[in-house]
């Protein structure tokens, strides 16, 4: 996805009165232009691993929201996070499983590449617990 596709989304979702996804659409945007005029200081651009990895941040600090709105027994929130985090799934890369992390790790490299090589692929606490085995 570019963020062309992403503002196509917005425009959808505020056409269809649908407030909550032209908000959710919006904050990815926003995120994603601000790493593409941080790449393009650089003289880079903005890559699909680039955008995947800033929708898995996204989907992890919604994560982390729900957890904290559960903790304070806040359910209407919850149901708000629980929506966006819907909403951004369809979005999010396909990560491995446990069996296909387990069956591609090479132990005898250093944890530091070990990470480096199933980062955006998989769940980095999932893989480091795997190492640790």
């Amino acid at each position: 996805m570019t963020i062309n596709d992403f503002k196509k989304e917005k425009l959808l979702a505020l056409k269809n009165k649908d407030q909550l996804s032209g908000d959710l659409f919006g904050m990815i945007i926003s995120a994603l232009q601000k790493e593409e005029i941080e790449k393009k200081v650089k003289n880079e651009e903005l890559t699909d691993a680039d955008i995947s990895r800033i929708l898995m941040k996204m989907y992890k600090e919604l994560e982390d929201d729900k957890k904290m709105y559960q903790d304070n027994n806040r359910l209407d929130d919850v149901k708000n996070i629980e929506r966006q985090i819907e909403i951004l799934s369809p979005y999010l890369p396909k990560m491995l499983s446990e069996d296909e992390i387990r069956k591609q790790m090479d132990k005898s490299k250093p944890m530091k590449d070990v990470i480096a090589s199933f980062k955006g692929k998989a769940d980095i606490q999932l893989v480091i617990k795997i190492y640790k085995e």
